[in-house]
């Protein structure tokens, strides 16, 4: 699926495909199983932003009113501002260029016969904060330019 620029949706939805969302759009929320999600600049949703087997990838001065969720994909923000948390089990976080999470980041436990799995990556750079916690249910290597993100970690596996 693929919407265009300028484009204002109640919801954006998709099971075994890619959604690829123009600049300067407004949703809801978008919700995608089996595929990517990949957000170009200007975007805005009031709600979700959630991809169960795919990737979310978001751009410059967009901003998501809930939570930014994924299970088994990475999430890579650029300049975006999440209202609430992003919460996801088995995928790289990349948190870049002043992106702010208001609420938590999250890793959700995970099912003990994945452990043989390489562990995912939190990357988030100098200029992006996050305001909540950062609460890692499962094992995570964390990449921070700034170390004073480490007060935040709280280990819970």
């Amino acid at each position: 699926i693929k919407i265009a620029d300028n484009v204002t949706a109640q919801s954006i939805s998709n099971v075994n495909g890619r959604v690829s969302i123009g600049d300067y759009v407004t949703a809801n929320n978008v919700k995608v199983v089996n595929g990517k999600i990949d957000i170009q600049t200007h975007f805005t949703s009031s709600v979700d932003v959630t991809s169960v087997n795919g990737s979310i990838e978001i751009d410059e001065d967009s901003s998501v009113g809930g939570d930014i969720t994924s299970v088994n994909g990475s999430i890579n923000l650029s300049g975006v501002t999440v209202e609430q948390n992003i919460e996801t089990k088995n995928g790289n976080t990349y948190l870049k260029a002043g992106t702010v999470i208001k609420g938590n980041v999250v890793y959700q436990e995970v099912n003990n016969n994945y452990s043989w799995k390489k562990n995912p990556v939190l990357t988030i750079s100098k200029d992006s904060r996050v305001e909540g916690n950062i609460i890692l249910n499962r094992e995570v290597t964390l990449e921070f330019e700034d170390s004073a993100l480490l007060n935040k970690v709280q280990r819970h596996y």
